[in-house]
């Protein structure tokens, strides 16, 4: 009987391998248990259709509220994240490059930095094939209200203040990219 345990269920066999990254993060499915796990975080595996069907469904429900929950989530998720780049000991510079790496590699788009001033706290971000932006029946509006709050959440943490991010261009509304610009309240 195995005595190791994760998510509070025993682990029967080690979970199959089925991808390493170029940093060496490993993804590990463990079928029987239906768990899939990336960085020793549990994942899951969601298209951009029902990403979007939800987010749609929260604004026909909630109406703009639900864009202010999105963005909420992503702040806490962009906040998680960049906190445990930078205790696994990397620079604000290698922890943008690696949240780019892996975002990519998790299928939320691509991002260039446009521009990043930490001390100035402003950054502007293109992302191109934002997963956000790609399923939404309706067009013409920004839809990318999570990755809005992503990086507000991963700049905060970086630049050790509250700061704000505006969705500038978005696929949704026929531009080429999604572009964000991050800046201070103050």
């Amino acid at each position: 009987m195995p005595s190791e345990r994760r998510w509070g269920m025993p682990v029967r066999d080690p979970p199959v391998k089925l991808a390493e990254t170029a940093s060496g993060d490993l993804i590990y499915v463990d079928q029987e248990e239906g768990i899939l796990e990336a960085r020793g975080r549990r994942i899951i595996l969601l298209s951009a259709i029902t990403l979007a069907s939800l987010a749609e469904g929260a604004v026909n429900i909630f109406g703009e509220a639900a864009k202010s929950i999105f963005y909420i989530a992503g702040i806490r998720a962009g906040t998680a994240y960049m906190r445990l780049l930078l205790k696994e000991g990397r620079t604000p510079h290698e922890a943008l490059e690696e949240m780019k790496r892996a975002d990519a590699l998790s299928g939320w788009g691509v991002y260039e930095y446009i521009s990043v001033d930490l001390e100035k706290k402003e950054a502007i971000i293109r992302v191109r094939n934002s997963i956000n932006a790609r399923g939404f029946s309706k067009k013409g509006s920004q839809v990318c209200d999570f990755l809005r709050g992503y990086f507000a959440g991963a700049f905060s943490v970086l630049c050790k203040e509250d700061l704000n991010c505006e969705e500038e261009k978005c696929i949704n509304k026929g531009d080429p990219y999604c572009e964000f610009h991050v800046y201070s309240f103050k």
